[in-house]
């Protein structure tokens, strides 16, 4: 049920930032396409698969990155932060949108020519902090639950561990 509502609620998210970005035109097809072809929270029902679920969050996260860039208020990308790292906790495959989400936190203000070049440095560092400092404060407190309960090895060896020998292999999916 909640993979539902924020698969329907992302869809909107999706729309509103590449409409700002593309044009109304390419938000409508782009919400269209994403809500026929990732439509596998309803067939999922009562099992949603990972990626899927922390898709919702990837999407949520980019839409408050585009209104900081829009509005310029430092909470929107604090929020972004906060749910990136949900969707990093949820599907580690997401860091690929981290390094997208701090392109476009540091290059967002280089458009600004009234600017110097100090000022603009120093507001790439500011975001980027404000960015990092969402992603710890979740983070953090996944990490503080865990290790309250005793499991956090257990935690490190599925997240950390588990991936790393996937990857080493060359792919994320291990023959056995």
């Amino acid at each position: 049920m909640l993979n539902d509502v924020l698969f329907l609620v992302s869809i909107v998210a999706l729309y509103l930032f590449v409409k700002d970005w593309y044009g109304k035109r390419t938000g409508c097809l782009s919400a269209l396409f994403y809500g026929i072809f990732m439509s596998v929270p309803t067939i999922e029902g009562l099992y949603a698969l990972a990626s899927s679920f922390s898709l919702s969050f990837f999407i949520f996260s980019l839409y408050f990155c585009n209104k900081y860039l829009e509005a310029g208020k430092r909470w929107l990308l604090y929020v972004s932060g906060m749910l990136m790292s949900s969707a990093l906790l949820i599907c580690q495959q997401w860091a690929v949108g981290l390094v997208l989400l701090l392109i476009i936190v540091i290059f967002s203000r280089r458009t600004q020519s009234t600017k110097t070049a100090r000022s603009l440095a120093k507001d790439s560092i500011a975001g980027v902090s404000t960015l990092i400092g969402g992603m710890i404060l979740l983070i953090s407190a996944f990490i503080i639950y865990f290790w309250s309960h005793g499991a956090l090895y257990d935690l490190i060896r599925s997240t950390v561990i588990e991936f790393m020998g996937y990857a080493s292999y060359g792919s994320f999916m291990r023959a056995r």
